[in-house]
């Protein structure tokens, strides 16, 4: 994939040329990790301050895979992908859990009880980030030549017989 390497190259070059993103592009693998983190953790909680965090977060973690993505650190790169598709998994797991306990608690006692952690709401855009980061980290997999090591088990392919 020569335009994917020299689109790499392109963006690495761009963001030399500006000081500040100079600076941050060292740090690619800490912004992305430490922000996945902080997308993790306001995923599990309610209110404005966690909703806003977790927004922030998101867009650090997407500026984190563009310098990833310049540095060309493949494994990194879809390490975060899958990170952040594993993340929407459990949200949107949780949320089906959720749902049913608050369903089942309301027909059960008539009103909402104090289960009321209201963590995650049931939401069908957390299937949808999980497939598209998902696939998007597969891809990026399968690009980094890891499939291979993976495959070293594999029986060789037949000789061709020329007559």
């Amino acid at each position: 994939m020569i335009g994917f390497e020299k689109t790499s190259t392109e963006l690495k070059a761009w963001l030399e040329s500006n000081k500040l993103l100079k600076v941050l592009l060292p740090l690619d693998i800490i912004i992305m990790f430490a922000s996945l983190g902080i997308c993790f953790i306001s995923s599990f909680f309610s209110g404005n301050f966690f909703a806003t965090l977790g927004s922030l977060a998101f867009l650090v973690f997407l500026a984190g895979l563009i310098l990833c993505f310049a540095n060309k650190k493949l494994n990194f790169l879809y390490l975060g992908f899958g990170g952040f598709a594993a993340i929407e998994l459990i949200s949107f797991g949780y949320g089906i859990i959720h749902s049913i306990v608050n369903m089942l608690t309301t027909s059960y006692f008539g009103y909402r009880i104090g289960f009321r952690f209201s963590l995650i709401d049931f939401r069908m855009p957390s299937l949808l980030n999980v497939l598209v980061f998902g696939l998007i980290g597969l891809f990026i997999f399968m690009k980094s030549g890891d499939i291979a090591k993976l495959k070293k088990g594999a029986t060789p392919a037949e000789p061709k017989i020329e007559m």
